[in-house]
């Protein structure tokens, strides 16, 4: 089977600049998963530090209004990789996944990150390069 992650599409990155292209390719691969009955996967990023944009109880830490009714499952995690001692390699056998496709935000580091991660576990790995967004200009 087939899954979406959508990984880090959160307020503190979200608001960061005008990511308005990314997030309506992001929201229409979102509705193809839908239309197929694909699981669509939340990543989301806690950080425990106060000053973060993603600070696990402040708002920059919630999924962006334009997404967050899209999401089946969300899975958070404390690091770049979103298999990294979180739920998520539990959530995929359960699902009987076998195919990942890779979007969200930042695409040299989270995104990627999670990629090479599912690569590793034997996933099968489709990333969406032009469904991804990164704060990082240079």
């Amino acid at each position: 089977m087939k899954a979406l992650l959508v990984i880090d599409a959160q307020n503190g990155i979200i608001n960061f600049k005008d990511f308005t292209r990314e997030l309506h390719k992001i929201e229409n691969v979102i509705q193809k998963f839908k239309s197929r009955n694909e699981p669509v996967i939340f990543i989301k990023q806690i950080d425990e530090n106060k000053e973060s944009s993603l600070y696990k109880n402040s708002s920059g830490n919630e999924i962006h209004d334009s997404l967050k009714d899209y999401a089946d499952y969300i899975i958070e995690k404390k690091t770049p990789s979103a298999f990294f001692q979180s739920t998520l390699a539990g959530t995929l056998k359960k699902l009987n996944v076998d195919h990942l496709f890779i979007t969200g935000f930042n695409t040299e580091f989270c995104c990627l990150f999670t990629a090479l991660s599912a690569y590793d576990r034997g996933f099968k790995v489709t990333f969406i390069e032009d469904a991804t967004g990164t704060v990082n200009d240079a």
